[in-house]
């Protein structure tokens, strides 16, 4: 069984002159919320929450995550990357 797992983005470090932040990594991470009733799906369990104003779904961009899922969904707030999504297996005990 896979869960969404979950998780908030800090900035890093900037790269550019007008200090804007390119490089992201987690600074808060947990299991999502109803995330085992979407068996994976990460893109439909996010396209499905309720995003605040200002948020979107984001391809990657400008910007690095370091140690990112292998198809994690990454949401913005007002252009940044603040949060994001990724599948991963149950483990069995968590199973029962």
């Amino acid at each position: 069984m896979k869960k969404i797992m979950y998780g908030m983005l800090n900035a890093t470090g900037t790269a550019d002159v007008d200090g804007n932040y390119t490089e992201y990594q987690f600074c808060e991470t947990g299991e999502a919320e109803y995330g085992r009733e979407w068996g994976g799906d990460v893109i439909g369990y996010v396209a499905n929450l309720d995003l605040e104003d200002g948020c979107e779904i984001v391809e990657a961009g400008s910007f690095t995550i370091h140690n990112k899922p292998e198809g994690a969904v990454i949401v913005s707030t007002n252009g940044e990357p603040s949060e994001i999504f990724w599948a991963e297996e149950a483990s069995e005990e968590e199973e029962v």
